[in-house]
Formats: structure tokens, C-alpha cells, sequence
């Protein structure tokens, strides 16, 4: 079980970077000073999106609990 949160933690923060990278790539010359804070952004995306996988997850175990 253990092993499986680290597998989604480790597969959300990949994803969090690969979007900050696609973001900044977009987005960096216009925003100019706030392309330094960027790696506040990558910690952020993983906490939301980690958040989002485990609600779904457990909604999921919730609904398999019913059937």
C-alpha cells in the first residue's frame, strides 16, 4: 500500500514538473520576474494534484466498499 502512494507521489511530482517545464516554456518571457519562483509553483501542482488522486481514491474504495 505503502509502496503504491509513493508510486502516485512520485508520477504526480514528474507530471508537476513536466507542466511547470511546458509552462514556463509558454509563458516565461512574458512573465519575467516571476519565472524565478517557479519552483514554489512545481511544489504547489504536486500538493493539489496529489490531493486530487487521493480524493478520487478514496471515492473509488468508497464505491467498491458499496458494490
Amino acid at each position: 500500500m505503502l509502496s503504491q502512494i509513493g508510486d502516485i507521489f512520485a508520477w504526480v511530482y514528474n507530471l508537476a514538473v513536466y507542466l511547470t517545464n511546458k509552462f514556463n516554456k509558454r509563458f516565461g518571457r512574458f512573465l519575467g520576474f516571476f519565472v524565478d519562483f517557479m519552483p514554489i509553483t512545481e511544489i504547489f501542482l504536486t500538493l493539489f494534484l496529489v490531493g486530487i488522486f487521493f480524493t478520487i481514491y478514496l471515492l473509488l474504495k468508497l464505491i467498491e466498499d458499496f458494490v
